[in-house]
């Protein structure tokens, strides 16, 4: 489980997922970064608004 400290969310409507994003994922999910550098990742997204949690 991680866990997400609150974020403030600017919201600018509807966006696309960065395609770096996609490349944390993929390196996250093989073990070849670790939790917090992913959680970074999902940080951004949830302060830039394009995904709600």
């Amino acid at each position: 489980m991680i866990k997400v400290a609150k974020t403030t969310v600017n919201s600018t409507g509807s966006q696309q997922i960065p395609k770096w994003v996609h490349s944390s994922a993929d390196l996250w999910s093989s073990n070849q970064i670790s939790d917090n550098d992913f959680l970074q990742s999902v940080q951004y997204l949830i302060s830039s608004g394009i995904i709600h949690v």
